[in-house]
């Protein structure tokens, strides 16, 4: 066995135990990070009946800036409330479990991402905040981490959803 497959063996081996650990690493080159999912204590959007009820039926739900999506912070302070049309969009695309991948996945994404946006949604009882990155999205429900994977159907509806209502916080402008 030559040196390339020794350091090929032992990088299999790596991701392997990363993979069962469902841990996010980060690589030195190029700057990408991997996520492997959920980990242990974190809900999946898809399977959480509290997440998708309050997509459908937030009072209020607010759209803030994201100016870098690999570490994404809550931004009250430019956070916008949406208005019914805006909200109903949303509701539709994100409230069924239909939209979102419900499978084993894996996210490669850029250690400094793009700008995107965040959404915080709220009702009598709840509030769920949510950080988009690519298609990965991840946050809190009642203080409980939550993520999940739009699913491939529903990408571009969103993006769309994107441009119409929420085209100043990724632009910023």
């Amino acid at each position: 066995m030559n040196l390339g497959q020794a350091s090929n063996q032992a990088l299999q081996r790596a991701l392997g135990i990363v993979l069962l650990l469902g841990a996010t690493c980060v690589a030195k080159e190029p700057d990408y990070r991997l996520d492997f999912g959920p980990v242990a204590g974190t809900l999946r959007i898809e399977e959480s009946r509290d997440a998708l009820r309050l997509f459908r039926a937030a009072d209020q739900i607010y759209v803030f800036p994201i100016k870098n999506s690999s570490s994404p912070r809550r931004d009250d302070a430019h956070a916008r409330l949406l208005g019914r049309d805006a909200r109903l969009a949303l509701s539709h695309i994100l409230g069924r479990t239909t939209s979102w991948f419900d499978g084993i996945w894996h996210l490669v994404t850029p250690v400094s991402g793009p700008r995107d946006i965040g959404l915080l949604f709220r009702s009598r009882d709840d509030e769920m905040v949510l950080f988009f990155s690519y298609e990965g999205v991840e946050g809190t429900l009642n203080g409980k981490r939550v993520v999940g994977m739009i699913d491939n159907r529903r990408t571009k509806e969103l993006e769309a959803w994107k441009e119409r209502y929420a085209r100043h916080e990724i632009t910023g402008r």
